[in-house]
């Protein structure tokens, strides 16, 4: 029996099954890790950072690009003629709740969709007096106008740190990650951040991927005592991680891969490809155009792979 130790917080109790590129994404392949980061971390941000993918996921499906998963968007969108919310799924079905409207006489009125919200309305305008009436509001087919922010926050950094982390697990490599970066992933933004947007166009990495993967590279660099991984989701939204800044070991690169269309996973050795990171304060411009050519390279991707795309990414929003 081996010793077990979880690669995120070293405890030595509780193993389970974590995987490296989340389920979500189609992955299958696991490492060993305490119970407690396991579910605490889905909860706290891994979770998170899935359901903010929706919009983009639901989007990358009008365009072909099919989820393991059905993944639905909430409240997508509105419908300016009825009022009524929709959510829509990676099945590309619009979906409505029953909702119901009240109208009241003087023109008041409101939308629900709990039958006992309505009812207090009900009572409440019947107490003033006001003749009312309740209709049932019909759905209807409707194909959404695509507009939705892509959110680089605390969720999406935290879990491609723990990323890199498990992939440095697959490999043997065990207790090598700063403790400002472990006390990050476990606690999320408590001092300095040693995970950021990598808005660099990074080609000698594309050219190890198929289009639209999900993709882990770590590189330890023994003359500069740094180690450092770089994740791509969906071959597109970039993070990079500064894992140890004090880095004392020998030079090792490695290569995780999740392909998006096929759904298929590889672990291997990789080339020393020795990535610039964004460090410091980045101009505004630059920070900018970085984005621009990051969501650019995504619209070229689906092309490739699909032979047109109908849906532009290349406008960041805010």
């Amino acid at each position: 029996m081996t010793d077990f130790v979880c690669p995120y917080c070293s405890g030595t109790e509780n193993s389970s099954k974590d995987h490296i590129f989340s389920d979500f994404f189609g992955g299958r392949q696991t490492i060993d890790a305490c119970r407690r980061c396991n579910s605490r971390f889905g909860h706290e941000f891994e979770g998170r950072f899935i359901n903010a993918l929706a919009p983009m996921i639901v989007s990358l499906a009008i365009c072909g690009l099919k989820p393991k998963r059905k993944v639905t968007w909430k409240d997508a969108f509105i419908d300016l003629e009825t009022g009524i919310k929709y959510d829509v799924n990676s099945d590309l079905f619009a979906i409505a709740p029953v909702q119901w409207r009240v109208l009241a006489e003087g023109g008041h009125a409101m939308t629900a969709t709990d039958p006992r919200i309505v009812a207090r309305h009900v009572e409440n305008f019947k107490r003033q007096g006001k003749k009312i009436s309740v209709s049932r509001l019909e759905s209807k087919s409707i194909r959404p106008e695509i507009t939705f922010p892509i959110q680089f926050d605390d969720n999406m950094k935290r879990t491609a740190v723990k990323m890199c982390i498990g992939l440095l697990d697959f490999f043997g490599y065990k207790r090598i990650i700063h403790p400002q970066t472990i006390d990050y992933l476990l606690n999320g933004e408590t001092g300095p951040i040693p995970a950021g947007i990598a808005c660099l166009s990074y080609q000698t990495l594309d050219e190890l991927r198929e289009p639209l993967s999900n993709v882990i590279y770590v590189q330890g660099m023994k003359k500069q005592k740094f180690l450092y991984g770089i994740v791509q989701f969906y071959g597109a939204l970039q993070v990079y991680c500064i894992l140890n800044g004090q880095y004392r070991g020998e030079d090792f690169a490695y290569l995780g891969k999740l392909n998006s269309e096929t759904f298929l996973e590889s672990f291997t050795e990789a080339p020393a490809l020795n990535l610039q990171l964004p460090f410091g304060d980045i101009p505004a411009d630059d920070y900018w155009t970085g984005l621009w050519q990051m969501f650019r390279k995504f619209d070229e991707q689906i092309e490739q792979v699909f032979g047109q795309n109908v849906l532009i990414f290349g406008q960041p929003i805010a």
